[in-house]
């Protein structure tokens, strides 16, 4: 998830926006959703909304919008400076943060990054799992031959089990 801190007022906000958009509608970010917060309080829907329009970002652009009314969201993630984005992981931690937009390339950048890191925890997990659990099991199986294979990612465990091996 991506959160991108704005307001109707930002004349960079709006290019930032449309590269946000573009980046997040690149097969490279296929799945990442972004909330674009507008932290101006004091804005009404009609604002955001003319706002919106004037990015020319597409109804179809995975990005949901809302107005920031207490300042509590900015509050709660230290936002100072407006485009302030901040990826946030599966887990609901701060995985980047920058106090500016981020151009499209270095976003998929991070994206890919943080994937590739939260595959590789699931590949350790999973092979811990398969260890200590399965694996044992197995050895109860009938003495025929069976063959697991299982794929986390890039990360492949072959398992054979079969009589007199």
């Amino acid at each position: 998830m991506v959160l991108y801190f704005v307001a109707t007022v930002c004349p960079g906000c709006e290019p930032g926006s449309s590269d946000l958009a573009g980046a997040l509608q690149s097969p490279k970010l296929a799945g990442v959703e972004a909330l674009g917060i507008d932290v101006s309080v004091s804005d009404r829907p009609a604002d955001l909304r003319a706002f919106i329009r004037s990015t020319g970002i597409a109804a179809s652009a995975p990005i949901q919008w809302g107005i920031d009314t207490t300042g509590a969201i900015a509050t709660a993630y230290h936002v100072q400076a407006l485009e302030t984005t901040v990826i946030i992981d599966p887990q609901g931690r701060i995985a980047y943060r920058s106090n500016s937009s981020i151009a499209p390339d270095q976003l998929a950048q991070i994206v890919k990054e943080l994937v590739l890191f939260v595959v590789s925890l699931a590949a350790v997990s999973l092979s811990d799992l398969l260890r200590t659990t399965i694996f044992p099991l197995l050895r109860w199986v009938q003495p025929v031959a069976a063959l697991l294979l299982v794929a986390a990612g890039s990360y492949i465990v072959w398992y054979q089990v079969c009589a007199g091996l």
